[in-house]
């Protein structure tokens, strides 16, 4: 008999009319009422700009507490071999790493070095001793985006919802639901907030007006996340997923040798749309990463149609390069296109031109001033909005003073109007995380991302491409993270770290049932 019908048998469970294996298991209803009450609150971040206010974030924070309900065991139709999730939760590591990172943020709070003093009728930051020199030290500010009771918060939604979903689902069936969840959340976003963009119907996306800086001006395309930064980011990681579950579904029919369905051709289509949703952002660092993730998935793609259909295989790599060359070459034949494309960039990229770019280069040298003082234990959760101030008077090329002409939304007429720049982040996550946890704080999020991976390596037999493609969605959102600020935002760092531990998860998953089948 030949291997391909013996693996047929096993795969259908039929010989002879006797059953090789067991019933494909239903999800457990535990595990279906953890999956929607998840991506609930990823909706609810959609809806409430995406978790920056803190009405959104403190919802964002019941509910993701809610999941740790979901945890004890009710044996209503579950596998009576499986352990209670609630005894794996205080054995996962992860669930340490961020109880870790949790007690340090407590330590800075309590530990503090800076606080508000009158000088000349006005507030200011003065340094003091900290109770414990020893110890990491912080500030105390108010409970707005910045304080370190809000990063408490911050950080609490996605740890405890990612150590939940990872000891509560116990089935391939589960995660992938989770997986298809997230993807249409993103593309219903994208297509409503095109619809918004092209249609200019204000408020779709929520009940909230718009911004005062924004009145008067074209509907955003993002909608109620008010930032094409915080919007661009988050579709990238749905287009991802989607170019993740079309190579998971192809390569799984493949393997089962199956010749109907499909379904899984929906989500390159799908993903195809979502690009498009983030280039309509604009956001400049979005679309550079967003290019490098398709990039990586036509990588993926040829290694995999190399090895299973030979040299044909390229043709696919040859299509992109094709496409790439014909719209190189329309730029080139047709002048004005070209021109126009060319002042465009040049006033994106250059500081002249660019006050805003020009902002940036000073906060990173800003920034690495801060780390250089306080390498090792940071400056404090929610810290560089405060203490970047006084580091300015290093740098007087920079001006924060500067003239603006604005419209007044009353009259219609533009108004001459002095401003103070004064940043709330150093819109480069990466650094400010250094510039606030320090090295210390910063190896508790490092270990657990370790660990993940660590993990992903023992289950290497259960990667495939789709797989391989949703990881490297997780590493171009974190290399983005190397210049952009949108894991400031609630709503990107739940998926973020979702898509992580979700592609780890269903590789050990796969890995389990990859195994021998045996007759009963």
């Amino acid at each position: 008999m030949s291997d391909a019908v013996t693996r047929f048998r096993r795969l259908t469970g039929r010989k002879g009319g006797k059953a090789l294996i067991e019933k494909r298991p239903s999800v457990p209803p535990r595990e279906r009422a953890l999956i929607g009450l998840v991506l609930l609150n990823v909706c609810w971040l959609v809806f409430a700009m995406g978790g920056v206010k803190l009405w959104g974030e403190f919802v964002a924070l019941g509910l993701s507490l809610g999941t740790l309900l979901l945890l004890p065991q009710w044996r209503l139709g579950e596998f009576s071999s499986q352990s209670s999730p609630a005894k794996a939760l205080l054995r996962l590591p992860l669930f340490w790493f961020g109880m870790g990172l949790y007690v340090y943020f407590f330590i800075q709070s309590c530990n503090t070095a800076w606080e508000w003093q009158l000088l000349n009728g006005r507030p200011f930051f003065v340094p003091v001793s900290p109770p414990f020199a020893g110890l990491p030290s912080g500030i105390v500010a108010p409970l707005d985006e910045n304080s370190p009771v809000r990063s408490m918060v911050f950080y609490t939604i996605p740890w405890i919802t990612c150590c939940s979903v990872w000891v509560g689902l116990s089935t391939r069936r589960s995660v992938q639901w989770m997986l298809h969840g997230l993807a249409w959340i993103g593309l219903v976003f994208a297509a409503v907030a095109l619809r918004q963009h092209f249609f200019h119907i204000d408020r779709i996306l929520g009940i909230f007006p718009a911004l005062p800086t924004r009145e008067g001006t074209p509907i955003p395309f993002w909608g109620t996340l008010h930032n094409s930064n915080h919007a661009a980011y988050f579709l990238i990681l749905a287009s991802g997923i989607c170019l993740g579950l079309f190579l998971y579904g192809w390569y799984r029919d493949l393997r089962h040798f199956r010749r109907s369905g499909g379904i899984w051709l929906l989500y390159l289509g799908l993903a195809i749309a979502v690009t498009f949703a983030v280039l309509m952002a604009q956001a400049r660092g979005a679309i550079i990463f967003v290019l490098l993730q398709w990039f990586l998935f036509v990588l993926i793609c040829t290694i995999f149609f190399v090895r299973r259909f030979g040299w044909i295989g390229f043709s696919l790599p040859a299509v992109f390069v094709a496409i790439i060359l014909s719209i190189a070459t329309t730029f080139i034949i047709n002048p004005d296109v070209f021109e126009s494309q060319k002042r465009d960039w040049i006033q994106t990229f250059t500081l002249v031109e660019n006050p805003e770019l020009e902002a940036r280069f000073y906060m990173v040298q800003i920034t690495k001033d801060m780390v250089a003082d306080r390498p090792w234990y940071g400056h404090g959760a929610g810290s560089w909005r405060y203490l970047h101030l006084p580091y300015l008077d290093d740098y007087p090329d920079f001006k924060t003073r500067q003239i603006v002409w604005r419209t007044d939304p009353s009259t219609g007429k533009r108004q001459r109007r002095e401003i103070t720049i004064w940043f709330q982040n150093a819109h480069v996550d990466l650094m400010e995380y250094l510039v606030e946890w320090g090295i210390i704080g910063c190896l508790f999020p490092v270990l657990a991302g370790l660990w993940l991976l660590y993990r992903g390596l023992r289950a290497f037999n259960g990667w495939d491409p789709g797989l391989l493609t949703m990881l490297a969605t997780v590493l171009v959102v974190f290399m983005g993270a190397l210049v952009e600020f949108h894991f400031r935002i609630p709503l990107v760092l739940l998926v973020w770290c979702l898509l992580f531990v979700l592609t780890i998860k269903l590789a050990e998953l796969n890995t389990h049932s990859s195994r021998p089948l045996q007759s009963p």
